[in-house]
């Protein structure tokens, strides 16, 4: 916070669990119609990707648009209207709803017109989020060879990189992918929580 205070960028705070109702309130706090959803456990978002996603949203009529298909965990990008995201900040009780923010709207495909676009193929393995000590010693090693200040690197970059040093993949492929959701339907199941509910 004292960072964005001292250099004028515009926040807003919320509760630390609920992140879906954070969500929801930044929304209307600062007036969007619609959120793009990018987390900061993904460094190496890719612009092309994003652009796609927002794209796609605004190409149809939709509640809730996302990147579907195989793509690498770490690409991840949603967008959805203010109204939708209301909505499922009102009805959704599940903490799982609460803490990741988007599984509201999957399962619920009848309440929110959904599409999504997927551009990747045979990419699922690809682990280039932040959540361990093994990301980020990954998330090192990369940026030690493709960050350039005054250039962006993307996707394609980072897979021909990967193509010509395969070994770099073992750092933290052993972690798996939605390991944090995974760990909250469990503790779900623990307290009783009906798994189709």
């Amino acid at each position: 916070v004292s960072w964005c205070e001292n250099y004028g960028v515009r926040f807003h705070r919320g509760s630390l669990d609920d992140v879906l109702g954070r969500y929801r309130d930044a929304a209307h706090h600062f007036g969007a119609e619609v959120v793009v959803r990018i987390t900061a456990d993904c460094p190496v978002i890719d612009p092309i990707v994003v652009d796609l996603v927002v794209d796609g949203f605004l190409g149809g009529d939709y509640d809730y648009f996302g990147l579907g298909g195989e793509f690498p965990n770490g690409l991840d990008c949603e967008v959805m209207t203010q109204s939708a995201l209301e909505r499922a900040a009102d009805e959704a009780i599940r903490p799982s709803d609460r803490e990741h923010v988007t599984p509201y709207f999957k399962r619920h495909p009848k309440l929110f017109a959904q599409g999504s676009v997927a551009p990747f193929d045979r990419l699922f393995h690809h682990r280039w989020t932040l959540d361990v000590e093994e990301d980020y010693q990954f998330l090192c090693r990369i940026f030690d060879h493709l960050y350039q200040e005054d250039r962006l690197f993307l996707t394609q970059d980072l897979l021909r990189l990967l193509d010509q040093q395969p070994e770099l993949m073992t750092i933290n492929a052993a972690i798996e992918r939605g390991v944090g959701y995974q760990r909250s339907l469990a503790a779900e199941l623990d307290a009783g929580w009906d798994p189709e509910n």
